[in-house]
């Protein structure tokens, strides 16, 4: 009888663990959309909740399906970055995305990171938005198949 009033507290103690910690906010997030969810002007759309307390590193990530025949004439693709704070503030960027941002590739396959900020704060806390515009050409002239955002609170908060 011991034995199993041993392993029912056993069972709850690991249960309250796992309910403890699926409480607690991740320290990153990552969204992915394929390019057939761009909208009609070539827009890619992310929507991170951010806390003015703490502060952030933002990357980007897309992969391209070409050969290196192909990729080889690729010469940089301009994405214009706005950034639509909580308040409906907008804030615009532009970013090249470049031969330099590959990480990984293979004959056909080429893996870009691209980081955006280190340490950014926001200036306040809610639902920011981030909406990313590859020119339709650099999509479908080396299959870009999607474009993918990680936001993930810095070390140094």
């Amino acid at each position: 009888m011991g034995r199993s009033v041993h392993k029912g507290a056993v069972t709850a103690f690991f249960s309250f663990i796992l309910v403890a910690f699926s409480c607690v906010k991740p320290s990153s997030e990552e969204l992915y959309l394929s390019s057939d969810r761009r909208d009609p002007q070539g827009g890619y759309s992310f929507t991170f909740p951010l806390e003015d307390s703490l502060s952030y590193d933002v990357t980007l990530y897309t992969l391209m399906d070409c050969s290196d025949y192909r990729f080889a004439k690729f010469s940089g693709a301009r994405m214009l970055l706005e950034w639509r704070s909580p308040s409906d503030s907008l804030l615009k960027e532009e970013r090249w995305l470049q031969k330099e941002d590959v990480s990984s590739r293979t004959f056909y396959s080429k893996h870009f990171v691209v980081p955006l900020s280190k340490g950014v704060r926001p200036y306040e806390s809610g639902d920011w938005t981030l909406k990313v515009t590859v020119p339709p050409k650099a999509v479908s002239r080396y299959r870009m198949s999607g474009l993918g955002v990680k936001v993930s609170q810095s070390e140094n908060n």
